[in-house]
């Protein structure tokens, strides 16, 4: 299944496959237990050194994490940082291996890059990314969320994971 007018479509071998060839069955905690990761991150990024980098990095991931949050999203995927990399996943567990994930990094040109990986991106460049000024990011990060849900998760998409432009055109894959 494809997200309407967006190229990402990960295939087996070419990305978003579990170690063991197929869809991961360690996903799902519970949503109270989601919406505490996305709590420990943001009090994480909250108390990042009070410096000209750090305050235009949390400038920049704040607003995305902030609206996540309004929509709901912290109640379907897990959330972490690994240095100044945000991850999300719809997995059981910290300390990804070679699993399923979406990352959010801020670039030196203060831009923002999302994947949707496998691995770590701080051992390999992710195959699948779009690099966005922070302004323009939100939608993107909702398409990478929506692909992880749909490459790991057997179950259908949540409404909340949509567009607000899809829910009134009536499209529902």
């Amino acid at each position: 299944m494809r997200v309407p007018g967006h190229p990402l479509r990960f295939r087996p071998g070419h990305g978003l496959q579990a170690p063991s060839g197929g869809r991961t069955g360690q996903y799902m905690v519970s949503a109270d237990e989601n919406r505490a990761t996305w709590q420990q991150v943001l009090g994480i990024v909250a108390k990042y050194p009070d410096n000209e980098y750090w305050n235009r990095w949390r400038a920049i991931v704040s607003p995305i994490l902030e609206r996540a949050v309004e929509l709901e999203f912290d109640s379907l995927f897990r959330a972490g940082t690994s240095m100044s990399h945000v991850i999300f996943s719809t997995l059981n567990h910290h300390g990804l291996r070679d699993e399923p994930r979406v990352t959010l990094e801020v670039m030196k040109d203060w831009r923002i890059r999302i994947s949707l990986t496998t691995h770590n991106m701080w051992f390999r460049e992710p195959t699948q990314f779009a690099v966005l000024d922070e302004s323009s990011a939100f939608p993107t990060f909702r398409r990478y969320l929506w692909h992880l849900w749909e490459d790991t998760v057997p179950e259908p998409i949540p409404d909340r994971l949509r567009s607000s432009t899809q829910l009134e055109h009536g499209r529902k894959e």
